[in-house]
């Protein structure tokens, strides 16, 4: 079911996040600024070659939501939930596992299951 997801990102409320993905993604952003978050590890949009961005809402106190969006022909992926929080030691983590969440769903290609493919590796 979610096999699109990158390695280490929780599935379940009973998984632990990997540390390394963690790292992966938060030393991807190169901004951030509070509502969009861009990443070296997005692909260049499908449609238009466009710069895409993750836009990022805290929608409770519980769940942050994401989504991809092209920044030039505006294409965007549905938005990618994590509605429990995740802590490891004091770190919180659930909004660094969301953006990883909306990236996952950006980077999925048609014809393009090697983890290259689906992970932002270029």
């Amino acid at each position: 079911m979610f096999d699109w997801l990158m390695p280490g990102i929780p599935r379940t409320v009973a998984d632990e996040p990997d540390m390394g993905t963690v790292r992966r993604i938060r030393e991807s952003v190169m901004s951030d600024t509070g509502q969009a978050v861009e990443s070296d590890l997005l692909l260049p949009c499908p449609f238009c070659g466009g710069v895409p961005y993750v836009q990022v809402n805290d929608l409770s106190e519980t769940c942050v939501g994401a989504r991809v969006v092209c920044g030039s022909c505006h294409a965007s992926t549905v938005h990618e939930y994590q509605c429990w929080r995740v802590w490891h030691g004091d770190d919180e983590l659930t909004r660094t596992l969301a953006v990883g969440r909306a990236i996952s769903s950006w980077n999925r290609r048609e014809g393009r299951n090697d983890e290259r493919g689906r992970y932002g590796d270029r």
